[in-house]
């Protein structure tokens, strides 16, 4: 087996390293949330209410305002969980979390969570649920949302979860602290009310119904009166730059690697067993000897 399929190979179990990584990273927040339920049933929104406040420093006060119907078969539902992409900002901060009991806000106990590109957070009941309907109120700060283009502010939100059970009547409003001209997009054709005060500008939106995979993605452009300060993690999460550095830097290390040991004289022959053994740690090795067996070098 000459050198520069060695190096090949190499190249192909990092790559494997990097994606079984990463899958790893990307779901981690996902097992965390759902890691001590015991439940088995369902619940379904009766309503799910976001408000979105854009602050003068360019970041977004979120409160979420669900009326939330639960139905346990077995055992009972403990907590609660909302997951956040990271994307376009630099962080979530200042998370809290309120139930409804007995006519007063009760505050939970939470539990923060980050991984590759998400935040995870788990609040806890006031008390386990079997049956019937509860109110909660989520508020958390998203740092530095805001961006700036030209002679405009803009934000892109997505108000609800992407994934969820059933809601019955979704809907938010955004809150400008300015009387602007503003535009808003959505990639649902869903009824949008501009309203215009003295000192503030509101945006609501009405999506109504909204199956378990269904959500609404939203932008709102405004007359710029926020400088939002530099972040390099704000444009790594909202556009695919890092994934697109790695791959390029991948293939560059991997050409010059082969056009390195093909230049050489005869190349050794090297048993490819004895690569594959030495390169691979044991949870890859019988697959990756098994498809160089069926690939002729």
């Amino acid at each position: 087996m000459n050198k520069w399929y060695i190096v090949l190979i190499s190249y192909v179990i990092l790559f494997g390293y990097m994606v079984v990584g990463l899958s790893y990273a990307e779901n981690y927040v996902n097992s965390e949330m759902i890691s001590d339920s015991n439940v088995s049933g369902y619940a379904v929104y009766n309503s799910y209410r976001v408000i979105i406040d854009v602050l003068d420093n360019g970041s977004l006060l979120i409160t979420e305002e669900m009326d939330v119907h639960f139905n346990a078969y077995v055992g009972s539902f403990k907590f609660g969980y909302r997951i956040l992409k990271i994307n376009g900002y630099d962080d979530i901060i200042n998370f809290e979390a309120y139930q409804l009991v007995d006519g007063s806000l009760k505050k939970l106990r939470t539990r923060f969570v980050k991984g590759f590109g998400k935040i995870g957070i788990k609040f806890y009941f006031n008390s386990q649920i079997e049956k019937g309907d509860a109110k909660f109120i989520l508020k958390y700060v998203v740092v530095n949302a805001i961006w700036a283009d030209g002679d405009k502010n803009y934000l892109r939100w997505i108000p609800f979860p992407e994934e969820h059970p059933v809601i019955n009547d979704a809907s938010f409003i955004v809150r400008i602290p300015r009387s602007l001209d503003v535009n808003v997009w959505t990639d649902k054709n869903i009824p949008i009310k501009i309203e215009k005060e003295k000192n503030r500008t509101l945006v609501i939106g009405k999506a109504g119904y909204l199956d378990s995979y269904e959500t609404v993605r939203l932008e709102v452009s405004f007359e710029k009166f926020i400088e939002p300060p530099f972040s390099l993690r704000k444009y790594l999460s909202a556009y695919p730059i890092l994934y697109i550095v790695i791959i390029i830097i991948f293939i560059y290390l991997l050409v010059i690697s082969i056009s390195t040991y093909r230049k050489r004289s005869k190349a050794e022959e090297i048993d490819v067993d004895r690569v594959l053994s030495d390169l691979d740690p044991i949870e890859f090795s019988y697959l990756t000897k098994l498809i160089f067996r069926l690939i002729p070098l």
